[in-house]
């Protein structure tokens, strides 16, 4: 992944968090906010970025998910920090994590990944109805051992709110009028510039 600050990340992925979540129960902004946390790292030295991380330049892995025993695909092998219930932080050696081709496919195999594991159904993730209750719920039900997790969620997703929300809804249905309205004007520029015939099947 190709380094970026938050309002770069959230400027190019918003719509696809979006487009992932619908219908889900997850929110696209815990999606974002995760994925900012998660992947995060120091890149060029000086520059803390979303994507710096070494997980997310070399495997595209923006959520920190490990490779279970079920997961089929690509793996990378990282030592990763820990920590205990306790709060004593801790290094994991050699943990193997899922890898990915793209930044979208490790964005939908988030989606997946929750979906897939009762523990997330049964916590209350998607039943969640705020951004904050739905960090908790993820918290709660596994996700992260940090026991300030859901405060650094809120620390990145609370300045972004806004830059999320101006961010334009894309909608990729086209209803019927729109393609009788661009059926018209394709055969009207088609007569004036008097082309071959545009047959248009509907």
């Amino acid at each position: 992944m190709k380094p970026l600050t938050r309002l770069q990340f959230v400027d190019k992925y918003t719509s696809v968090a979006r487009k992932l979540t619908e219908g889900t129960g997850l929110f696209p902004e815990t999606l974002l906010s995760q994925a900012i946390l998660e992947s995060s790292g120091s890149y060029n030295i000086n520059d803390w970025l979303v994507g710096g991380s070494k997980l997310s330049q070399v495997a595209n892995n923006l959520f920190g998910i490990k490779a279970s025993k079920g997961w089929k695909g690509a793996v990378y092998n990282i030592d990763t920090r820990e920590e205990t219930p306790e709060g004593k932080s801790y290094i994991e050696k050699n943990s193997t994590f899922r890898s990915y081709k793209t930044v979208e496919d490790s964005m939908a195999d988030w989606v997946n990944f929750l979906k897939s594991n009762k523990r997330y159904t049964t916590g209350g993730v998607f039943k969640a109805t705020t951004i904050q209750s739905q960090f908790e719920a993820l918290k709660n039900s596994g996700y992260a051992t940090a026991s300030n997790y859901v405060n650094m969620l809120m620390g990145i997703y609370a300045p972004l709110k806004k830059a999320i929300e101006s961010i334009p809804i894309i909608k990729t249905t086209i209803g019927f009028g729109t393609i009788a309205v661009l059926g018209l004007g394709l055969f009207f520029l088609a007569k004036k510039r008097k082309t071959r015939k545009l047959t248009i099947i509907a």
